[in-house]
């Protein structure tokens, strides 16, 4: 038969077709959460939003007829829209900052992470593999050495020896 007429080709066109049409969709909905988010977290729309919570909370406190000894700066019945707008605005700078550091930390950590895995890379493009290899052998030459000296010592250190599985108590 001809490429690109068997069922085989035609299952391997179909699921690449999806997985394009997949991945255009993830960027379409991506773009819309992102347009979303940036019109939701402006500053303008942060201290509307606190303002109008706050005078639905007001008019709600107000309901109660409580005497909410609070101090003015808290007391919903004398607590101004132009008091809730400075201090939303206090502290979307506050969140904004805090967010700004944090990707900055994040940022540098990746910084340092691709350094030290390019020193890696570097100093193995710079080894051979019979060094490698040279360097592992040794290492574990080492270990099994320094294993038995440990394994000498405590047998010393005993008069009497335990067969293999078995430990003798003091």
């Amino acid at each position: 038969s001809e490429a690109g007429t068997s069922i085989r080709d035609a299952k391997r066109k179909l699921f690449m077709q999806y997985h394009s049409k997949n991945l255009e969709l993830d960027i379409k909905l991506l773009n819309a959460q992102r347009a979303q988010l940036r019109r939701e977290t402006q500053a303008k729309q942060f201290t509307a939003d606190c303002v109008a919570e706050a005078c639905q909370d007001m008019t709600n406190y107000a309901a109660l007829d409580l005497d909410l000894d609070l101090g003015p700066e808290l007391n919903p019945r004398t607590l101004s829209e132009k008091s809730v707008e400075q201090k939303a605005k206090v502290l979307y700078m506050k969140v904004v900052e805090s967010a700004a550091a944090t990707k900055k930390a994040a940022e540098t950590k990746q910084k340092l992470n691709q350094k030290r895995t390019d020193k890696v890379v570097e100093a193995m493009t710079k080894t051979t593999p019979a060094e490698l290899f040279d360097k592992a052998v040794e290492v574990k030459v080492k270990a099994i050495l320094q294993n038995r000296k440990q394994q000498k010592t405590s047998a010393a250190s005993s008069s009497l020896s335990a067969p293999p599985g078995l430990t003798i108590e003091s």
